[in-house]
């Protein structure tokens, strides 16, 4: 029966060795491939790292190019605005001083035609008479001494005169509004088409 329990024991013996031996390898395995799924990993996060950084470095360096490019442009949109103001603000100076001069003329030609050292004429009216084709021209007026007639040919009465000059003032005032209106298009469209 010795022999028996022996051999019994023993098979438990190398059944328990076996046993160990396959738990510490298994415990080798599972510690070796820990540590190289670790090294694995910090390999791979470390190269992730390295693309996005080289990623984040290229596109900071082309956000930093977009935004100088940006800030150029902006620099010198506000450049062009600020010359298109100056010359809209010249061409309304201009057209200021042009009123103003208008203006001058006109009170200066009215006031002339009211002290009477400028007199407009009406050229198709004959001397005393009523245009052609206005009725029957009244009786000539008789020539004094020295051979003139008293009355001027034709000559147009102070408010007559002064509604022509009105007018002919507003046509022209019109012709100047035109004009700069011009002016200011033209350099709308050279701002817009820079």
């Amino acid at each position: 029966m010795r022999s028996q329990r022996g051999i019994i024991a023993t098979g438990w013996l190398y059944l328990g060795g076996a046993i160990a031996i396959l738990a510490l390898i298994s415990a080798l395995v599972y510690g070796v491939k820990s540590y190289l799924d670790g090294v694995d990993q910090k390999g791979y996060d470390r190269g992730k790292q390295e693309t996005e950084a080289k990623y984040a470095k290229r596109d900071n360096e082309q956000l930093r190019a977009a935004a100088e490019r940006i800030k150029t442009l902006e620099d010198q949109a506000r450049r062009q605005e600020r010359e298109n103001a100056e010359r809209l603000a010249e061409i309304y100076g201009q057209r200021q001083k042009e009123i103003a001069d208008a203006k001058r003329r006109y009170d200066r030609d009215i006031a002339a035609v009211r002290d009477g050292t400028l007199k407009l004429r009406d050229p198709g009216v004959p001397a005393g008479g009523a245009a052609a084709g206005c009725g029957s021209p009244g009786p000539a007026p008789s020539a004094p001494a020295g051979g003139r007639d008293g009355e001027a040919r034709g000559q147009l009465s102070g408010t007559a005169a002064g509604f022509l000059l009105g007018l002919a003032g507003e046509a022209d005032d019109v012709a100047r509004q035109l004009d700069k209106a011009q002016a200011v298009i033209l350099e709308d469209r050279r701002a817009c088409n820079r």
